[in-house]
């Protein structure tokens, strides 16, 4: 059974109460000045760890978001570069 809307929504109120939508912000902001200097994976660590409470299955870099099951789907957030913003793109299957 798939995730419904309502469930993904939920997910994200969750997450947005957390905060964790302006923790990922952050990371990406970081990452996109600093990729040449620093390691991915300690911001996967970061990610993974802050967000402990989602079944996260993979942390990308590019584009810079992640994917977390949800009632048998997957769920993806990831950051799009739209000129000098970004914004955040969600989807599922």
């Amino acid at each position: 059974m798939k995730a419904t809307r309502e469930q993904v929504e939920k997910i994200f109120n969750q997450i947005v109460a957390k905060k964790h939508f302006d923790f990922l912000g952050e990371l990406v902001s970081r990452w996109e000045s600093e990729k040449e200097y620093e390691d991915f994976a300690e911001y996967e660590k970061a990610i993974r760890e802050t967000m402990s409470y989602l079944n996260i299955v993979k942390v990308t870099k590019r584009p810079f978001g992640i994917q977390f099951k949800l009632h048998g789907s997957i769920v993806t957030a990831k950051y799009v570069k739209k000129g000098n913003m970004l914004k955040l793109s969600v989807s599922w299957l």
